[in-house]
C-alpha cells in the first residue's frame, strides 16, 4: 500500500498524461494533413497584426472556443503548483495562449491553412474559460465542494471513474463533427427532411442510418451506467441518461447551425434512431438489468459496424474514404476537423477503457462481482 506522500509523487506525475494526449490531438489536427510543407511568403507574424476577418461565424468562434477549453482545463489541473487559484488561471491561460500561437505559426507553413489572429483570441479565450472552470469547480469553492458530493454520490469513486467521465466529455465534443452519427450530417438541403415532410423524408431515409443513430445512443447510455455507483439505480437512470445524451447531440447541432435550422434536423432517420434506440434499451434492460462491460463492447463493435456499412453503402462516400484521417479533402480549419478524428476513434478509445478498467484493474474486478 502506497504511502500518502507517495501517492502524491505518482499523481504529480499522471496528471500531466491527460494534458499531453489532448495536446497531441490539437497539434495533430492543427497541422493536418502534415505535407506540403513550404517556407511562406511573407513574415511568420504578419498574421498577428492583420485586420480580423471581415466575416466571422458563430461556428468559427465556439469551435475553437470549445476546442481548447479542455486545454485550459487540464493545463490548470497539471499546473497547479501552490494554493493561489489567480495564478494557477494565469499559467493555464499563458499556456493555452502559447499552445494557439505555436499551432498558427506551424500552418504558416501549409500553403492550404490560414494563419489567423482571430483564432489565436478565440483559442485564448477558450483556454482562459477552461481554466476559470477549473479554479469555479476547485475544492476549496462552495461550487467545488458542491461537484465532489454530486460526483461521490452519482459515479464510482477513483481516478478510472474520472477517466471514463473524461471520455464522456470527448463523446461530447465528437458532436461537432458533420459525419454521421452528428445530427448536423450531410447536406441540408437534401439530407435535414423533417419527418412531418411525410413523402420527401421516406425517399430519403435510410435505415442504416437509423441504426447508427441507435447504437450509439445504446452504447454510450450503457457505458455512462458503467460509471454510475449504485447498481440498483441504473435501469432507472438508463432513460434519463438517454435523454441527456440526446440533449447534448441537439445542444452540439445549435452551436453549428441557426436555430430556425434546428427542427429539420428531427429526420425520419433521427426519429427512427432515436425510437429504435429506445426499443433496443428496453429489451437490454430487461434482459440483462446493470449492464456489463462485455455488453457495451459487443455495442461498440455494432456501431463500428454499422457505421462502416453506412459508408460503404451511401451514395455520398461511394469510392471515398472510410475514416476521417483518410480524407484529405477535409478542412481542419477552425479545428471542425478534430471533431471528424474524434468521432472516429471515440468507440476504440470507450473500448480499450473498459478492457483496461474490466479486466486489468481491481476496481473492475471486483466491480463485477457486485
Amino acid at each position: 500500500m502506497p504511502s500518502r506522500a507517495q501517492s502524491k509523487i505518482l499523481y504529480s506525475r499522471l496528471v500531466w498524461l491527460p494534458l499531453l494526449a489532448y495536446v497531441l490531438l490539437v497539434v495533430y489536427g492543427s497541422l493536418f494533413p502534415w505535407s506540403g510543407w513550404q517556407w511562406p511568403a511573407d513574415s511568420l507574424i504578419d498574421f498577428l497584426w492583420a485586420a480580423l476577418p471581415h466575416y466571422i461565424t458563430r461556428t468559427d468562434v465556439t469551435t475553437n472556443l470549445l476546442v481548447y477549453f479542455p486545454v485550459g482545463l487540464l493545463a490548470a489541473l497539471a499546473l497547479r503548483r501552490s494554493n493561489s487559484l489567480p495564478l494557477t488561471w494565469l499559467r493555464a491561460t499563458v499556456f493555452g495562449a502559447g499552445l494557439s500561437l505555436c499551432m498558427e505559426f506551424g500552418q504558416n507553413f501549409l500553403p492550404w491553412r490560414n494563419a489567423s489572429n482571430l483564432d489565436v483570441l478565440m483559442n485564448t479565450c477558450g483556454s482562459a474559460l477552461g481554466a476559470l472552470a477549473f479554479v469555479a469547480l476547485h475544492e476549496q469553492t462552495p461550487a467545488g465542494r458542491g461537484l465532489r458530493r454530486w460526483r461521490a454520490g452519482l459515479f464510482r469513486p477513483g481516478w478510472d471513474a474520472d477517466a471514463g467521465l473524461a471520455l464522456l466529455a470527448l463523446w461530447g465534443l465528437a458532436q461537432l463533427s458533420l459525419r454521421l452519427p452528428s445530427l448536423v450530417a450531410g447536406n441540408w438541403h437534401e439530407v435535414w427532411v423533417p419527418f412531418w415532410n411525410w413523402e420527401q423524408a421516406i425517399m430519403q431515409a435510410s435505415p442504416l442510418a437509423m441504426m447508427v443513430y441507435a447504437l450509439e445512443l445504446v452504447s454510450v447510455t450503457f457505458f455512462v451506467l458503467q460509471l454510475v455507483r449504485q447498481p440498483a439505480r441504473r435501469p432507472s437512470a438508463a432513460l434519463l441518461i438517454f435523454a441527456l445524451l440526446l440533449l447534448v447531440k441537439f445542444s452540439a447541432a445549435a452551436v453549428l447551425v441557426r436555430g430556425s435550422v434546428l427542427p429539420r434536423l428531427l429526420s425520419l432517420d433521427v426519429v427512427g434512431g432515436t425510437l429504435a434506440g429506445l426499443l433496443l434499451l428496453g429489451i437490454l434492460l430487461y434482459r440483462e438489468r446493470c449492464g456489463s462491460a462485455e455488453l457495451v463492447l459487443m455495442l461498440l463493435a455494432a456501431l463500428v459496424s454499422a457505421k462502416l456499412f453506412y459508408l460503404l453503402n451511401s451514395e455520398g462516400n461511394v469510392g471515398g474514404p472510410l475514416f476521417a484521417w483518410q480524407d484529405n479533402h477535409i478542412r481542419w480549419v477552425n479545428m471542425t476537423g478534430f471533431a471528424y478524428w474524434l468521432a472516429d476513434i471515440w468507440p476504440f478509445a470507450a473500448a480499450l477503457y473498459l478492457i483496461v478498467w474490466r479486466w486489468l484493474l481491481p476496481s473492475g474486478r471486483q466491480g463485477t462481482k457486485r
